[in-house]
């Protein structure tokens, strides 16, 4: 379908440094489609953003500090496993689908995360320390600018209002496949992030989207005529079966209507 997209996070106000990147810009930039960053969390560590990474992938991502201790041993370097033997041990990270396309994985350890890499037969990639310079400059949080934001609504007539709704997607499939509870909040955090960088990917601008609760999603879509709301919902279904399967079917989606007005398009973007 083609669907445009700006990402909108009203609620942080932080100044963020010039030199500092998001995680979005950062994979942009390398050309990176297929990545995952693996936080410590405790004596473990876990997926907190990636791209291209399916819901269990990330839920089977929680992992023992003294696993990667024993298979990278030093940081800010890459490591590479590129055969099938090589590969093994990683391969518990995966779900089934994902680890069946994965031909290449590569790694690099920075500060106390964890950078994965991994190529397939439509996905290549070689590592370089450009990457791995880059890696502790990446701000998390760093979102698009607002003031860069509010020009662009104001330039567009027909905007309408379409609110997505994933909350009981990611609890339903992350509440069948988890077995460490203790990490509920943070994997449907991970799996949120994935979901936020595929919309962030799958609309382009002039629209807009803002998630200010967990999984709830508002969009302002710019277009000539009214989209179909079935269509979308169909749509957005059928793209985020692969991340939560047959979950993804519990996706809601409300079309609040059209507005021509400024004020009322930014007050439904910071609503929660």
């Amino acid at each position: 379908m083609g669907l445009l997209s700006r990402t909108l996070s009203l609620s942080q106000e932080k100044k963020v440094s010039e030199k500092t990147i998001s995680f979005i810009q950062f994979t942009k930039k390398f050309n990176i489609s297929l990545c995952a960053v693996f936080s410590k969390i405790d004596n473990n560590y876990l997926i907190t953003n990636s791209v291209g990474f399916d819901g269990i992938s990330i839920i089977s991502s929680i992992s023992t500090n003294d696993f990667w201790d024993g298979t990278i041993n030093n940081p800010n370097k890459w490591y590479s496993f590129t055969t099938n033997s090589e590969m093994v041990p990683f391969f518990q990270l995966f779900s089934f689908n994902q680890k069946d396309k994965i031909k290449g994985i590569y790694i690099c350890r920075f500060e106390d995360k964890v950078f994965m890499v991994c190529s397939t037969e439509s996905i290549s990639f070689i590592p370089n320390d450009s990457i791995i310079k880059e890696l502790s400059f990446i701000n998390f949080d760093n979102k698009e600018d607002k003031k860069e934001i509010s020009i662009n609504l104001e330039k567009n007539e027909n905007i309408y209002k379409f609110q997505i709704d994933v909350k009981n997607a990611i609890e339903f499939h992350v509440g069948k496949n988890l077995r460490k509870l203790e990490y509920k909040n943070i994997i449907q955090n991970s799996i949120l992030n994935e979901i936020y960088l595929f919309l962030e990917k799958s609309f382009s601008y002039p629209n807009l989207i803002s998630t200010n609760s967990f999984g709830i999603f508002n969009i302002a879509f710019v277009s000539e005529s009214q989209l179909s709301e079935k269509l979308l919902q169909t749509h957005l279904i059928k793209e985020l079966y692969s991340i939560l399967d047959e979950e993804s079917n519990l996706l809601i989606l409300a079309n609040l209507g059209k507005s021509n007005s400024y004020k009322d398009v930014m007050d439904f973007l910071q609503a929660k």
